[in-house]
């Protein structure tokens, strides 16, 4: 129990904290209210005094002063030294146990991969063959985050799990947690990391699913993806657009970032940096987007990440679907492709994913 019940919103969330959904929730606001209640009570006693102080030392028309004025009080000040040093000491132990606590994930954690980049994150379930913008976990089954940043600092935050980390561009940054209730919560990037960085928040973000349901859901979900691809392949290369980070580099409106603009790319001659050249046509679209420092535009430096292992053929069938779209020459052929993206059920489904949450240990 908390030291001081949080004050709530009309719907009955907390407004100091959010709903506490994990195990270190608890002791994490326990520390918060008890480093909070230390400062409130010394804050009185303090100020009281020097208000005291004032009142009774305060000028007088005629004013009489005793010689013998008090310089020191040996008791008094191993008062103040002993009491805070001893505070301290036990604030440290408190919060240096919960940090080793949070640094040691169990060696039998479920791991999800997460990719931060201008302006969003993307979750791999390696097991699963399974990626979204949604954080999807067990209740009660440890799980770590293995995360890397593809540009800039960021950093993740769950607010009802109490676990936040920095994420390092060239650097694995590691989060563990063990959620304790079913539900939605909200995460958000907590590092200013440009223009965008207000993007890198959602509400319901994270959700958290039964462990008995987590690998159905995951099965579902990422079925349910494939299917929306198929089903309207260019609103699909938009998302796909948004949610993969091209937005942040690629506009569609003709204006060149630090990246050449999709506006009337396709069917377009390229001239690279090597000297050669070759018309943007869906073989070097796909070639850009899963190695893009194979051949570099001219005029521009090698910047874009490789996306091989993030996106699967139907996503890049829908993502040259879109540029196509926004291309007068692509626009010619688009239907045809567009029949070509939603082909047969068994290309674009693929294999179920199997094996994502193995039974918690006995």
């Amino acid at each position: 129990m908390p030291f001081f019940p949080p004050l709530a919103d009309d719907s009955g969330d907390g407004v100091l904290f959010r709903p506490q959904a994990s195990t270190f929730a608890e002791n994490t606001d326990s520390l918060f209210w008890l480093i909070t209640w230390i400062s409130i009570v010394f804050f009185v006693l303090v100020v009281g005094a020097m208000g005291w102080f004032m009142w009774r030392y305060r000028h007088r028309p005629v004013e009489t002063f005793s010689p013998d004025t008090p310089s020191h009080n040996l008791p008094l000040e191993l008062t103040w030294t002993v009491i805070p040093t001893l505070l301290v000491i036990v604030i440290f132990g408190f919060g240096f146990t919960g940090y080793l606590d949070q640094r040691t994930p169990p060696v039998d954690a479920y791991e999800v991969r997460v990719i931060a980049k201008k302006w969003n994150f993307l979750f791999v379930y390696p097991d699963a063959n399974f990626k979204s913008s949604t954080l999807y976990v067990p209740v009660d089954r440890p799980v770590r985050l293995r995360m890397v940043s593809q540009d800039v600092l960021h950093s993740f935050w769950v607010p009802a799990f109490r676990a936040k980390w920095d994420i390092v561009p060239g650097r694995d940054s590691i989060v563990w947690f063990t959620c304790t209730e079913p539900g939605e919560y909200l995460y958000e990037c907590t590092e200013y990391c440009g223009k965008g960085h207000s993007d890198m928040i959602k509400e319901g973000g994270v959700v958290a699913v039964p462990l008995e349901e987590f690998e159905d859901r995951l099965r579902e979900e990422r079925l349910i993806a494939l299917e929306s691809i198929k089903e309207d392949p260019l609103a699909a290369g938009e998302a796909i657009y948004k949610d993969a980070g091209c937005s942040a580099c690629h506009t569609v409106t003709g204006v060149n970032l630090n990246c050449p603009t999709w506006k009337d790319l396709w069917g377009t001659e390229r001239e690279f940096t090597d000297g050669t050249s070759t018309v943007a046509d869906d073989d070097y679209i796909r070639e850009s987007i899963l190695q893009p420092d194979s051949r570099v535009v001219k005029g521009y430096q090698n910047v874009m990440p490789a996306y091989r292992g993030q996106l699967e053929e139907i996503e890049i069938m829908a993502l040259t679907a879109y540029i196509r779209s926004v291309s007068e020459k692509g626009q010619a052929e688009l239907a045809k492709y567009l029949d070509d993206v939603a082909g047969p059920d068994d290309a674009a489904a693929g294999d179920a994913p199997g094996g994502t949450a193995p039974p918690a240990a006995e």
